[in-house]
């Protein structure tokens, strides 16, 4: 029974992280035909807050051209709210980018959609995703072992990275638009990094705005 209980939250974990990838995606209708569906099927095992949270992608009268718009203005990086990683720390970008390609290729990682730069949030998600796929594929094979280091290194990887640059991404996200489809979206972003960290019971220390490089955030209208 704990094996197939293991097995589907694995396989609700690989969607979410999907899920994820998508929504901070450049919008497409392909792009937004994925996300409704992944959306309502997540709903069927989401607690009350996150399917209020989920609810909103579910529409079908979500505008394509409307929120495009939104998302050149908001992730272009005279912002200050970029989509890289590397933006949010003191360190040197090609510093935190050299981390976390070690992370991909100790797993052989590599992303499937448009070239994008390593530390973007959307590779950092498609690798959870894909994480959480091996894990299924260890599980369904009954290799508890291959699937605890595989998910030793999603552990790590939040506590290095997404659990730390989330927090300020998103409320950066959540000042600088007032296009609900963005502001669902960060704090779905949120609530999701901070379910996981719980579960792995880690407390990642979250970067600061004193840390933030890039330009202050101004006001936009998104």
């Amino acid at each position: 029974m704990k094996s197939n209980l293991e097995l589907h939250h694995a396989l609700w974990r690989t969607d979410f992280y999907g899920l994820l990838t998508f929504v901070f995606s450049r919008p497409s209708p392909m792009t937004f035909s994925n996300i409704r569906e992944l959306s309502w099927n997540l709903m069927e095992r989401a607690d009350d807050q996150l399917k209020l949270q989920l609810h909103g992608f579910t529409a079908s009268t979500l505008d394509v051209a409307t929120i495009t718009t939104a998302y050149d203005r908001l992730f272009d990086e005279s912002n200050g709210c970029s989509l890289c990683e590397g933006r949010y720390h003191f360190d040197e970008r090609r510093t935190v980018m050299a981390d976390i390609t070690t992370f991909y290729r100790a797993f052989s990682f590599s992303t499937q959609g448009e070239k994008q730069p390593v530390d973007a949030l959307v590779v950092e998600l498609e690798y959870m995703q894909f994480m959480a796929q091996k894990i299924v594929h260890a599980l369904e094979k009954n290799k508890k072992n291959s699937a605890e280091v595989t998910s030793c290194a999603m552990r790590q990887f939040l506590l290095d990275h997404l659990g730390r640059w989330v927090p300020m991404f998103s409320t950066h996200l959540m000042e600088s638009t007032s296009e609900f489809f963005y502001l669902s979206a960060a704090k779905l972003l949120t609530t999701w990094i901070e379910r996981e960290c719980r579960e792995y019971d880690i407390l990642p220390q979250a970067l600061s705005p004193s840390s933030h490089l890039g330009i202050a955030i101004q006001p936009s209208c998104c």
